[in-house]
């Protein structure tokens, strides 16, 4: 998985908390991240038998 450093989007993340709800303007982003997150995911994890 490559790694992007952007300030902006931490900057705008890093207020939230965790269970709070996400803004509307940052639900691409949030939507962005997850999917990275599940690709990882999926990647490492072992076939199914």
């Amino acid at each position: 998985m490559s790694v992007t450093r952007d300030p902006d989007l931490l900057a705008a993340l890093e207020p939230l908390d965790v269970d709070k709800l996400i803004p509307p303007e940052l639900f691409q982003a949030v939507a962005l991240l997850l999917a990275a997150l599940y690709r990882a995911n999926k990647s490492l994890s072992p076939p199914a038998s």
